[in-house]
């Protein structure tokens, strides 16, 4: 299993930001653990954490 996710940041402890920027959403509250954690534990799965690019 292969689960993709997308995160707007990351701070340098690791937390990872993915559902709000102040006031303005970005997605949807909650279930990314979940896919994150399903992908860890299956046989073979790799959870992937993408972000967007910062450069033009």
């Amino acid at each position: 299993m292969c689960a993709i996710n997308a995160a707007i940041e990351v701070d340098l402890t690791g937390q990872v930001c993915a559902d709000s920027i102040g006031q303005m959403h970005y997605s949807g509250v909650g279930g990314q653990m979940d896919f994150m954690r399903g992908a860890a534990l299956s046989h073979e799965g790799k959870p992937i954490l993408v972000l967007p690019s910062q450069t033009t």
